[in-house]
């Protein structure tokens, strides 16, 4: 098994978060901000990974593609924030993804990159989280 440790970092600056990746930075706010929202990072991360991994497959497999465009929507019940104990993530999220190519094989290299893809397989199937609180009081 080969694991790969992705890193990201972030701060808390005035209404959204500077995240940090690979010498980036990304400012992060709220549904509604003029900033991205998480959510719209990840149907992003979801959507470039699919294409990513269909692009992969395609080149492993010898099949050519000329061009592959994306489209992704994912709803979320924002008031179930309110509610304790509600499941406040996404509640279904589509792809729509169109595949310029002759190859009779297109088809096998979409169902691998559909069962492959890292972030969809993320997603649909969950993983397991821990978080590290630290709390500094300023008065003890």
């Amino acid at each position: 098994m080969r694991v790969s440790t992705f890193t990201v970092e972030g701060q808390y600056n005035n209404e959204h978060v500077k995240v940090l990746m690979k010498d980036n930075e990304v400012d992060v706010g709220t549904v509604g901000s003029d900033y991205l929202s998480p959510e719209e990072l990840l149907l992003a991360s979801a959507l470039s990974c699919l294409i990513l991994t269909i692009r992969y497959f395609a080149k492993l497999h010898g099949v050519n593609i000329k061009s592959i465009e994306g489209y992704i929507e994912g709803d979320i019940d924002m008031s179930s924030m309110e509610s304790l104990g509600e499941y406040t993530g996404m509640k279904e999220i589509r792809y729509h993804i169109k595949v310029e190519s002759d190859h009779k094989n297109v088809p096998d290299i979409l169902n691998l990159a559909a069962q492959k893809c890292p972030m969809k397989n993320t997603i649909e199937k969950g993983v397991k989280t821990k978080i590290e609180w630290i709390i500094k009081n300023e008065n003890p």
